[in-house]
């Protein structure tokens, strides 16, 4: 059919499935005998597109209702609610990709909508934590790359880069245990079993070696004496470990 020569006359006056193919019990847009080329082009049913210009933002659900046009399916990740209208994470020209535009995110905690119901909550692997997402993911637009957490606690020092969190955190759990609990807050808390005692000399002879208690905040052997009564210095050292530097 050469639709060139049809007027502006609407083509259910042809498509009403007599004279020529109307819509079909299933159609997507509803059964409203609106205009056909609204969605569709002259030669051919598929591929459809509806164009949304002049629809006013946030009324998607007006069509968008599982009848006129797709609705929520009961898997989407965003929930079921149909108070979310779809242009908050949908384009108008495909479901996908979908973002979310998190500038519009109040103060609510993330887990709120992060709970694996309405939006991807944490996988059974996820390191253990009471930490909001954005405590360690910055970026609104993907979880990775993941933002390196500040700790509070005073004790833990910046280490070099490099170190990775399960360097500490063994069981994957936010909760990291002192590994020579008797060493606790010092740097031997962490690091008493690197601890080498040829490598801290007191005494050169008879040789006597600095224990990791005196040394436990790994502040360096700086003096060597002349015997084992520690009453006359041999000779100062100076230098000390720091967490950012290399045993």
């Amino acid at each position: 059919m050469n639709h060139t020569v049809v007027t502006a006359t609407p083509c259910a006056t042809c498509h009403n499935n007599t004279l020529a193919r109307g819509i079909p019990a299933g159609h997507r847009g509803g059964l409203t005998p609106g205009a056909c080329n609204t969605c569709h082009t002259t030669t051919a049913w598929v591929p459809a597109t509806f164009s949304h210009t002049g629809v006013t933002p946030g009324t998607c659900t007006t069509c968008h209702n599982g009848s006129a046009a797709t609705g929520l399916p009961g898997s989407h990740k965003g929930g079921t609610n149909p108070g979310i209208s779809c242009d908050s994470c949908h384009r108008t020209t495909g479901w996908r990709p979908a973002t979310m535009n998190h500038t519009v995110v109040t103060a609510t905690p993330c887990a709120t909508c992060h709970n694996g119901t309405l939006a991807t909550g944490k996988s059974g692997s996820h390191f253990v934590t009471t930490q909001a997402c954005n405590r360690c993911h910055t970026n609104t637009t993907a979880w990775s790359p993941v933002t390196a957490y500040t700790h509070t606690t005073p004790y833990y020092r910046a280490h070099r880069s490099g170190v990775l969190c399960s360097a500490c955190h063994t069981t994957n759990n936010e909760v990291s245990s002192w590994r020579y609990a008797a060493y606790r807050p010092d740097c031997a808390g962490c690091h008493a079993g690197d601890f080498r005692p040829t490598a801290h000399k007191k005494v050169d002879s008879p040789a006597i070696y600095y224990t990791v208690l005196e040394l436990k905040n790994c502040s360096g052997s700086c003096h060597m004496y002349t015997n084992s009564t520690f009453t006359t210095i041999a000779r100062s050292r100076t230098g000390q470990h720091r967490p950012t530097g290399s045993f």
